[in-house]
């Protein structure tokens, strides 16, 4: 019977030892994987500029042109090292305001930007259709302004360095309680990798994760910070969802 017990204990305390050796490990590479998600997020190059210049010279601007007292036109210019211009690009002539208002670069040194847009149109000058690549706004996670007129929302777009086509587009806003369109308003932009990050303000209820707009989980007026709503989306790079929707407070 002794050697029995002593065989016993022999196996349990080798067996708690592997078991203790899993868990330190299994801690160990959840921490390693924590840091190495810090640190991708920190070697983000956020962008709340209106131009950018690249390693070798190039510089991207973007903004509008005030085409009468209550008309705006966005566009994008491209400078080379000289000071050059490359290429200048309007993506909207049509009755709504459109502005380009962010500039950034992915890993690739893809221009991204921001434009910031007045309501809908059926106008061929419209954003969606003056200056894009087939299919730039198709299956993105939304591809048109919506309800309702007036409201700001924004426009994210990847262009093309080549030309400054828009190669893809995708419309982000919040909606009221009658699904009105309401205001969203892009506040800085960093791109890393396969993901898009925004730092967001919305006037009302904003978005859930997901491909098509849901209001926010849980969400109540006391979450506001100086009458908005602050968080933070990350999108897939084909900005056809929205992977997460973080409040910031």
């Amino acid at each position: 019977m002794m050697k029995s017990n002593n065989l016993y204990n022999r196996i349990y305390d080798h067996s708690f030892s592997l078991l203790l050796t899993f868990s330190f490990y299994a801690i160990f590479f959840a921490l390693l994987l924590s840091c190495e998600d810090e640190e991708a997020l920190s070697e983000i190059k956020w962008s709340e500029n209106s131009f950018i210049t690249t390693e070798d010279g190039t510089t991207y601007t973007v903004g509008y042109d005030q085409k009468s007292a209550n008309n705006q036109d966005s566009f994008v210019e491209k400078r080379d090292d000289r000071g050059a211009i490359v290429w200048k690009v309007s993506h909207a002539a049509s009755p709504i305001d459109e502005r380009a208002v962010l500039v950034t670069l992915d890993d690739e040194g893809n221009p991204w930007v921001i434009f910031s847009v007045n309501g809908g149109s059926y106008d061929e000058g419209y954003i969606t259709k003056k200056f894009t690549a087939p299919d730039a706004f198709e299956n993105v996670y939304q591809n048109n302004y919506g309800q309702g007129d007036g409201a700001k929302v924004a426009v994210v777009a990847k262009l093309d360095p080549e030309d400054g086509k828009i190669v893809k587009g995708s419309f982000l806003g919040t909606h009221l309680n009658n699904g009105k369109t309401n205001s969203l308003n892009i506040k800085k932009i960093g791109v890393h990798n396969t993901e898009v990050l925004l730092d967001v303000e919305t006037a009302v209820w904003p978005p859930a994760a997901g491909k098509t707009y849901e209001k926010m989980a849980g969400i109540t007026d006391e979450d506001r910070v100086n009458n908005a709503f602050h968080l933070q989306l990350s999108l897939n790079p084909n900005l056809s969802e929205i992977w997460r929707s973080e409040l910031k407070k």
